[in-house]
């Protein structure tokens, strides 16, 4: 892993050259020099997306006991409004009862433990979403229908 100041020193490098050269793509050459200071291979070089690495830092650096403290729902509610508006509306017990027992049947069925099989269930959903996003069958936006 890069850390931010290498992160930030090799972003400061691509911008740089790319302001010199008017190239937005780099030289072979410097590309090359790069991967070998930095201790990556060309392809992670290429693959390089300084916003995905500093998520991902961010992600390495936070405490459990900073976990707990951040309220999901609003975080992410300033991005998905639907997050901080749906508990009126709909039936949350209903899929807590439904999303429960597929963590049970993950536990039982895998040997998970609860958080595992929730971090799976999660992760499921996740792809299910990305493919149903590619696929363009996800519905469009506004209520559902009946």
């Amino acid at each position: 892993n890069l850390s931010p100041n290498i992160s930030s020193h090799l972003s400061s490098l691509v911008k740089l050259s790319i302001r010199e050269t008017g190239e937005t793509l780099p030289d072979i050459r410097q590309a090359k020099r790069l991967s070998a200071l930095y201790h990556l291979t060309l392809d992670e070089l290429i693959d390089f997306d300084l916003d995905v690495r500093e998520v991902e830092e961010a992600i390495e650096r936070t405490s459990e006991a900073v976990e707990e403290k951040i309220d999901w729902t609003k975080a992410w509610g300033k991005r998905h409004p639907v997050l901080l508006q749906y508990q009126g509306t709909v039936n949350i017990r209903r899929y807590a009862v439904q999303l429960g027992l597929l963590i049970e049947e993950l536990r039982r069925d895998y040997g998970y433990n609860e958080l595992d099989a929730f971090l799976v269930l999660k992760d499921i959903l996740a792809q299910v979403w990305k493919e149903r996003k590619k696929a363009d069958i996800y519905p469009p936006k506004g209520p559902p229908t009946k």
